[in-house]
């Protein structure tokens, strides 16, 4: 299975909700994906890019939620 930004932000949401936003380090999604670092640096330019992304992720999913 070839990892999506999406499958990285997934990842980081579970992270941050298990174990902070402290344990949401780009070495720690990788080695918990099964992959590289590189593969991480195809998706984001840095943390603060995936840190982004997650919020980007949870607005819209709280955003659907408030339309149901």
């Amino acid at each position: 299975m070839q990892l999506t930004r999406n499958h990285w932000i997934e990842a980081a949401l579970q992270t941050l909700g298990r174990r902070g936003v402290e344990a949401v380090r780009i070495e720690v999604l990788a080695r918990e994906l099964g992959v590289t670092k590189g593969s991480f640096y195809w998706h984001f330019k840095d943390r603060d890019d995936l840190l982004e992304a997650m919020v980007s992720a949870w607005e819209e999913e709280t955003r659907a939620l408030q339309e149901e």
